[in-house]
């Protein structure tokens, strides 16, 4: 919880996010991705791709069917 309050405090003052606060019967707190944070979007969307390609290029394909033996009984 401490972490989550500390990177939203710290996106706020870097004008990446706008923090609202309203209060009607309790209070809510909104976050808003700002016009600075959105420029952001391709260099997140580039590392996300990397990182799907990467995982995909990890994958390993067995060299053998586990149901071999079994097939050639």
């Amino acid at each position: 919880h401490k972490v989550l309050t500390n990177q939203l405090r710290e996106m706020t003052e870097d004008q990446l996010i706008s923090r609202r606060v309203e209060s009607d019967s309790q209070v809510r707190v909104f976050y808003e991705i700002t016009d600075l944070g959105r420029t952001l979007m391709p260099i997140i969307n580039q590392m996300y791709q990397w990182g799907t390609d990467r995982i995909r290029q990890l994958q390993v394909i067995p060299k053998f069917n586990i149901n071999e033996d079994e097939a050639k009984q």
